[in-house]
């Protein structure tokens, strides 16, 4: 169980920091704004900061059951039997099918010793989610677990598959040749379906660490996006142009549905940590890296919301075009609020933001998937190379969103299907049942005396708890957000 890493695919905790800030620095950021103005600032900034923090526990919750999951599979380890552990170790299917069972490892021979203990729950092995749900949860809790972060991969593929044809096909237009029309919206479309389709599709062949360079350089151009946007909003102000003091929105709770609907799942990365976390070289300081990821995560979010709010918020214009032209109210994707400044190259660079973000995440999540598929699909797997198994299982994850993107470009449904429900579950309700059960599991299997480097700084029972009922509140405020709208 679980994949050992191969050395030269390891990297450094910057190439991890990066990985993390990529992958939760997506095109959500763009629809905090409008959240924000309908909200009010502060009742923004407090949610935001309340989903922030949460959402860092759970990232820890994530990297201890990781750590806890590598202990119980360590190869150095004693064989270990015991009755507390069968119920969740040892899992059947129904009658006439194969019986899974999972080899559990037990006690180091001198379990006193530091450096037996840390070898012992160190992370060098990637073991999937997946395989995390069937180690701790067993038989039906990982089958549970691998349709809930089915539906919530493939639903966010599709929307990639979409959202970035769709963005260059409106920056564009239709094409013509000459004074002859040439290809509709619809045939625009699928021609960059096909262009993201042949740039991005190989790259999901590879593992992540493949993707460093990819990663650098679109992080580059996030953070330029990002900060250009940000600087233009302060210059705007600063010019006198922006909102009042005496007219912002500080608090309105009647829009406080939206903003928990755009900001609730702005740090979501605990799907792939496995992938990321493992193949670092020194993992040391993880929980001060996740850390540092999420405040400066945060810091972009706030500088990008705030300056947002007071340039465009009191704006009446209803619309930007890509043009020179007047400020407009703050959009639903913010990057188009910048489509109508005097300076056109600028303002293309800003408006396929989206297709920069997207086009990053697509090969993290993508990979993520297959790895999950690859651990929950055996059938004819000691026929296959391990090589002819990755390719086919990518083109397993690749086909259905490249479908469904050929079918319908209308997502919204899928969107809320996936992030309503599928994502709060990946993002706070597994990570805490891992690490729940994982402290059962590892005080069962090698004694009381719980002893692991990689425990949560949070591994008070009173932490766990409180993300149970955060988890029913967020539930709660989900369903009545979608039957209100």
């Amino acid at each position: 169980m679980g994949v050992a890493v191969d050395p030269s695919t390891r990297y450094g905790s910057i190439a991890g920091f990066v990985f993390v800030f990529n992958l939760v620095v997506g095109a959500g950021a763009l629809s905090l704004p409008l959240g924000f103005e309908v909200s009010g600032l502060i009742l923004g900034t407090i949610m935001l900061i309340i989903l922030c923090f949460l959402s860092y526990v759970t990232v820890t919750f994530m990297i201890e059951a990781l750590s806890i999951a590598n202990a119980l599979l360590h190869p150095n380890a004693v064989s270990y039997s015991h009755e507390v552990l069968t119920p969740f170790l040892d899992s059947s299917s129904e009658a006439g099918s194969q019986k899974k069972t999972f080899t559990v490892q037990g006690t180091i021979q001198d379990n006193s010793d530091e450096q037996d203990t840390e070898s012992l729950y160190s992370i060098e092995k990637k073991v999937e989610v997946s395989e995390m749900a069937g180690l701790f949860l067993g038989f039906w809790g990982e089958k549970l677990f691998f349709l809930v972060i089915t539906i919530y991969l493939y639903g966010d593929l599709a929307i990639y598959a979409v959202s970035i044809p769709k963005s260059l096909q409106a920056v564009t237009g239709t094409w013509t040749l000459g004074s002859l029309p040439c290809c509709n919206e619809t045939e625009v479309f699928y021609f960059y379906m096909a262009g993201f389709i042949l740039l991005v599709g190989p790259i999901c062949f590879f593992e992540i660490s493949s993707t460093k360079w990819l990663q650098y350089t679109t992080m580059l151009i996030r953070n330029a996006s990002l900060f250009t946007m940000i600087i233009l909003a302060i210059i705007y102000i600063a010019s006198g142009e922006g909102m009042k003091m005496e007219t912002v929105h500080w608090v309105d709770f009647k829009g406080f549905p939206q903003i928990f609907g755009v900001a609730i799942y702005a740090f979501m990365c605990h799907h792939s940590l496995p992938g990321i976390i493992t193949p670092m070289e020194n993992k040391k300081n993880v929980f001060k890296l996740m850390g540092l990821d999420m405040l400066a995560i945060l810091s972009v979010y706030l500088l990008l919301v705030w300056t947002a709010v007071f340039a465009f918020g009191d704006k009446s214009n209803p619309h930007c075009t890509l043009s020179p032209g007047e400020p407009c109210q703050i959009q639903q994707l913010y990057t188009l609020n910048f489509a109508s400044y005097n300076f056109y190259p600028l303002a293309v660079f800003l408006v396929l933001f989206p297709v920069f973000t997207l086009t990053t995440n697509f090969p993290l999540i993508a990979i993520t998937l297959r790895s999950n598929l690859m651990h929950l699909v055996t059938f004819r797997r000691e026929k296959m190379t391990p090589e002819f198994r990755s390719i086919i299982f990518t083109l397993i994850t690749l086909v259905p969103p490249f479908i469904i993107s050929t079918l319908t470009q209308n997502v919204a449904l899928l969107v809320q299907i996936t992030g309503a429900y599928a994502g709060l579950a990946i993002m706070f309700i597994f990570p805490t049942v891992f690490v729940h059960m994982g402290r059962i599991k590892a005080k069962a299997a090698f004694g009381e005396n719980y002893d692991n480097p990689y425990m949560s700084p949070f591994s008070h029972p009173f932490w766990v708890y409180l993300v149970y009922a955060w988890t029913v509140f967020a539930l709660g405020c989900q369903i009545y957000r979608q039957i209100t709208a």
